[in-house]
């Protein structure tokens, strides 16, 4: 009797976190680097194909009252450029992320709004360092750059390779301050996808539009499970109050 009230809530559940997901999308629009979040429904019905014990395994004990809740994925596609002519902004085109120093560790960023604290060296707006295949890139001289294989050159010669590495996005975890931890080891990643562009930021590649139309039919669906767990909700009600009686 009670399953629709499980399938409403379900429903209303996974719906609550796409709007989570979306209303953090639209608070970053103007975010360096920023990555959209996608809710991610796992088909029990495909699991159940590829594994005829599926069910048997994860439900030992039979039942339909089971409230499903959706995963959080983050989108990796590149965000459009725009250009700043500040020497200290790097944008990547193609996959891979920054590695950046932090007091518990390394951490990744695609932000490349960039700058140089007192001692020469490339720092993220907080002030965290920006590494290399050797260290931080120190960039102290006359004259400096990062070349589109991000090959640092301070008063025309080679003095560091900016460090690319590549995490899959099921192994992301946002920490703030556009910073992310990895679940699994970073591979490090080659230049031949991934080109630096500097005096450039990449922007948010969530597109206002899309949001709001998602945010439209995301609330749309919530209240259609609404008003199915207040039918389901009535039925009960008249089940137990007057066929009960008879």
């Amino acid at each position: 009797m009670t399953e629709g009230l499980y399938t409403a809530a379900s429903g209303m559940l996974a719906q609550t976190r796409n709007l989570e997901a979306i209303a953090g999308n639209l608070a970053n629009l103007s975010t360096p680097g920023y990555k959209r979040d996608i809710p991610v429904f796992t088909s029990q019905l495909q699991d159940m194909l590829e594994d005829p014990l599926w069910f048997q395994t994860t439900h030992p004990e039979p039942t339909t009252q089971e409230i499903v809740e959706p995963d959080i994925a983050i989108d990796l596609t590149d965000g459009p450029l725009r250009r700043t002519d500040n020497p200290c902004d790097l944008a990547l085109q193609g996959p891979g992320f920054l590695v950046v120093q932090t007091d518990e560790g390394e951490a990744y960023t695609r932000s490349g709004a960039l700058s140089l604290d007192s001692a020469g060296n490339l720092v993220t707006h907080s002030g965290r360092q920006i590494l290399g295949e050797g260290g931080p890139i120190n960039v102290t001289g006359n004259t400096w750059g990062i070349s589109p294989r991000g090959e640092v050159t301070v008063d025309g010669a080679i003095t560091e390779q900016l460090q690319l590495v590549e995490i899959p996005a099921a192994s992301l975890q946002r920490i703030g301050d556009g910073l992310m931890l990895s679940d699994t080891a970073p591979e490090p990643l080659d230049w031949t996808e991934t080109q630096v562009k500097q005096g450039f930021l990449e922007q948010s590649n969530a597109n206002v539009m899309w949001e709001m139309v998602s945010l439209i039919a995301a609330m749309r669906t919530y209240e259609a499970n609404q008003k199915m767990l207040q039918v389901e909700d009535q039925t009960l009600g008249t089940a137990v109050n007057d066929v009960g009686q008879v």
